[in-house]
C-alpha cells in the first residue's frame, strides 16, 4: 500500500467530516423543511409494518412521538467518522 502524504490524509478527513455533518443536518432538517414529504414517508413505512392483533391494541392508545437528539447525533457522527477514518488509514 503506498504511503499517503499528511496533506492528503488531512484533506480526506476534512471532506469526510464535512459530508458527515451535511448528511446529519440534512437528515434532521429535511422533515422540518418538507413536512408533507416526511408524512408521506412515515405513512409508507407504517403501511409496510403489519399492525398488531386487535386484542393487543387498545382503542384509546396515544401515539408516542420519538424525538431525535440531533446535537448528539451530530457529535457522534463526527466521532465515529474520525474513528473509522483513522482505523482505515492506520491499517
Amino acid at each position: 500500500m503506498p504511503a499517503r502524504s499528511p496533506a492528503a490524509v488531512a484533506e480526506f478527513l476534512l471532506w469526510s467530516l464535512i459530508l458527515s455533518v451535511v448528511l446529519t443536518v440534512g437528515a434532521n432538517a429535511g422533515p422540518r423543511l418538507f413536512p408533507r414529504a416526511a408524512r408521506r414517508v412515515r405513512h409508507r413505512i407504517e403501511d409496510t409494518i403489519a399492525p398488531p392483533a386487535p386484542d393487543e391494541r387498545p382503542e384509546d392508545r396515544n401515539r408516542v412521538r420519538i424525538i431525535v437528539p440531533w446535537k448528539t447525533m451530530l457529535a457522534l457522527s463526527v466521532v465515529v467518522t474520525l474513528a473509522l477514518n483513522l482505523v482505515l488509514i492506520l491499517r
